[in-house]
């Protein structure tokens, strides 16, 4: 359990480090056996997650093929909310919210949820059921 913990902290820094430096739109082509990137993306407030992102995570849910996505979010005052998603083999999806730069509101920290059911809304990915937030 540990060593998960680390794995997913450690994930969470890259795809975090990988955010703020900027976001892209096309998902990297990859192999059945290799972990599907489909992007790291900073938005703005009234912005949704690009299409072609979207399409690639949720395919690799249908597909159960390993997959990330880190997305960037601001809240109200515009502070960033890092997020990763990870896509397990099993379709689950481990889900690490970073809430530390949220000077309004951020007293969860880092957290992680996993969640299954995903879906397109709004140009924003939500899930039918997620487990209750453990801090990280």
């Amino acid at each position: 359990m540990a060593l998960v913990a680390v794995l997913t902290v450690a994930t969470v820094s890259a795809g975090v480090a990988a955010t703020n430096n900027g976001g892209t739109d096309a998902p990297s082509p990859v192999g059945a056996e290799a972990t599907a990137n489909c992007g790291n993306h900073m938005l703005g407030l009234m912005d949704r997650i690009p299409e072609a992102a979207i399409t690639c995570f949720l395919d690799a849910v249908e597909a159960h093929r390993p997959a990330r996505l880190a997305v960037t979010s601001p809240t109200t005052e515009g502070d960033p909310i890092p997020t990763l998603y990870v896509v397990g083999e099993d379709g689950t999806v481990e889900v690490t919210t970073d809430f530390r730069q949220d000077r309004f509101g951020g007293g969860q920290g880092l957290v992680l949820e996993r969640c299954t059911g995903p879906e397109a809304t709004n140009g924003r990915i939500m899930f039918r059921q997620c487990s209750s937030p453990v801090p990280r």
